[in-house]
């Protein structure tokens, strides 16, 4: 309760204009309607926040849906960056940045205040005992446009929500479920698409007839895995189709083939989201903002759909905005097109004048444009040759490159390469002011694992020992592949203690890994930390020589052979 109180009162007691915003928004930024968000939620802040503390992350959730490495590597990154950064208020947009932030708020952002928005299926118990959030629910007008599509078009037989099996779209579904039937009246079929590929539907689209009508609730992917572009293949759908297709997210539907529908706007959605931020900045304690209710949805239309589908414009609201409307242009520039017409008159007269000596001068110029054509086009042809063979060459190279500097095995940085960042590392740390220190592992008896199951699981081992070193590692350190079951840890700027600590747990977590016959892998380490006037073979012949050592010594140990430089006399001791 006190961490509580005191994290409300310093945001409150925040000077706005210093304040720093994190805007975490759940896709990329050409998916239109996160563009259009994020366009309102900076214009609403453009006078109050300096603009370099304005933070806007995309997590990108469209094409990496329901990943979970994708999303541990998003909690690290959030983490590392925002322990620099601390924002002082979080915006989060659509479902999956606010499921992200319930899930991980209390390590990545604790007692900061996050203003959500651009839910569609909110469940309260999400956020039962956060007391730190508030927000604006989108929600969704599924009944509203059942009822619209109806209205416009009496004759249909069947609606058909199209959702997929991502957690938006189950949510979505549930939704829709809770929500029906629907009383229309008429003997109006209302079904769920939710399994289906994209050209599945296309061959259904294309033989169906106006008495069936879409309505689109989320579609991020189809049963295969196939990514669904709203300016791509929704486009196609709405130009192969012989139903009409409703929508709700007016910025990412209209002008795409979508007739239209009850839709909300996201830039105005954005605003609203950053003028309660606004709130909080100035001092509302979050706990006194309540949430609001869904969004404004709107009756919205692409006129060359309701003409193509031959909808009767009297049926739709009173309040519809129709986008795509010609207007007469006589009606309004009677003047304007008269003269027009007068002045083209004259300028027929002079054209027929001038007309005998342009054909006289179209020959020759014919000809020379011929021979310009032909000129460029070779050395266009030309050009394109080399830049294609220079590409093929940069790309030789950097797989040359790869291969030369990465172990075929593991797919880790092999011995060159760490013999290279070790130099690196030894010039740039001083170990009078830094700590270099590296750790020198292998796995026991290994070449009886070999002998006993075989090389393939022998390489299995070495494969997932080396996926293990790169999960249990910080970002700051760097494990490479020294040789057969010899792998070499550098651990930059970090003291012995800290390194025996991080060795620790590598053997914790290889022993999960186990042999057919279901025993733990086990590794010897041997560490070594940079000295003054320490040389790259002697602090390696160190980090081997503890190894040996505890190896010698019973393996699955750690130890550290300690060296004093002394008038070029060398004394030694051993500690675990």
């Amino acid at each position: 309760m006190i961490v509580s109180m005191l994290a409300i009162y310093s945001t409150s007691a925040a000077t706005p204009e210093h304040a720093r915003v994190l805007l975490l928004n759940s896709y990329h930024p050409q998916y239109l309607w996160t563009e259009a968000l994020t366009q309102g939620v900076k214009s609403e802040l453009a006078n109050l926040i300096e603009a370099e503390n304005l933070h806007i992350e995309y997590m990108d959730e469209r094409r990496f849906v329901s990943d979970p490495t994708y999303h541990e590597k998003w909690r690290q990154l959030l983490l590392y960056k925002y322990q620099q950064f601390k924002p002082d208020i979080i915006i989060s947009s659509d479902d999956a940045a606010f499921h992200f932030l319930a899930d991980e708020v209390d390590e990545l952002f604790p007692n900061t205040p996050i203003i959500f928005g651009g839910v569609n299926v909110f469940k309260p118990h999400i956020i039962e005992n956060k007391t730190n959030f508030s927000g604006i629910l989108e929600g969704m007008e599924i009944k509203g446009n059942v009822e619209l599509i109806y209205q416009l078009q009496p004759q249909v037989k069947e609606i058909i929500l199209l959702a997929d099996k991502t957690e938006l779209g189950i949510r979505m579904v549930e939704q829709a479920r809770s929500e029906m039937p629907y009383d229309l009246g008429k003997q109006v079929l209302v079904r769920i698409w939710d399994d289906f590929s994209i050209a599945e539907f296309k061959s259904y689209a294309s033989q169906t007839s106006t008495k069936t009508a879409f309505l689109m609730l989320a579609v991020h992917k189809d049963k295969n895995g196939a990514y669904f572009s709203f300016a791509k293949e929704l486009k196609d759908f709405a130009t192969i189709s012989k139903a009409p297709i409703y929508g709700m997210w007016g910025a990412i539907m209209i002008g795409q083939g979508v007739i239209g529908g009850l839709m909300n706007n996201p830039f105005e959605h954005g605003k609203a989201l950053a003028n309660m931020a606004k709130r909080v900045l100035s001092g509302t304690p979050i706990a006194n903002i309540p949430l609001e209710a869904n969004s404004k949805f709107s009756p919205t239309f692409d006129y060359n759909q309701l003409q193509k589908f031959n909808i009767d414009l009297n049926r739709l609201p009173l309040n519809s905005e129709i986008y795509f409307k010609p207007e007469s242009f006589y009606q309004s520039n009677k003047s304007l097109v008269h003269g027009t017409v007068l002045t083209a008159c004259i300028l027929i007269a002079i054209i027929f004048i001038l007309f005998a000596n342009i054909q006289r001068r179209r020959k020759a110029e014919t000809s020379l444009l011929e021979l310009n054509d032909s000129l460029e086009h070779k050395i266009k042809f030309r050009t394109q040759e080399l830049s294609d063979k220079n590409n093929q060459l940069k790309a030789m190279m950097e797989e040359m490159k790869h291969l030369a500097n990465t172990d075929s095995l593991t797919d880790l940085p092999n011995r060159r390469s760490g013999a290279r960042r070790l130099r690196k590392f030894m010039t740039r740390y001083l170990p009078s002011q830094d700590n270099l220190t590296i750790a020198m592992l292998d796995i026991d008896y290994f070449k009886s694992i070999n002998d006993k199951f075989g090389h393939n699981v022998g390489d299995n081992i070495l494969k997932r020992t080396s996926i293990c070193l790169q999960n249990t590692i910080r970002p700051t350190d760097f494990a490479y592949r020294w040789g057969g079951e010899e792998f070499l840890i550098l651990f930059s700027n970090t003291p012995v203690k800290s390194a025996f600590s991080a060795c620790t747990r590598i053997q914790q977590h290889l022993a999960e890994i186990k042999t057919p016959d279901d025993k733990p892998v086990t590794v010897s380490i041997g560490i070594a930390q940079q000295q003054v006037n320490d040389s790259f073979e002697y602090i390696l012949k160190r980090a081997d020589e503890s190894l040996y050592y505890a190896k010698g010594n019973g393996r699955n140990r750690i130890e550290m052979l300690y060296t004093e430089i002394n008038k070029h006399k060398e004394q030694s001791g051993y500690c675990a």
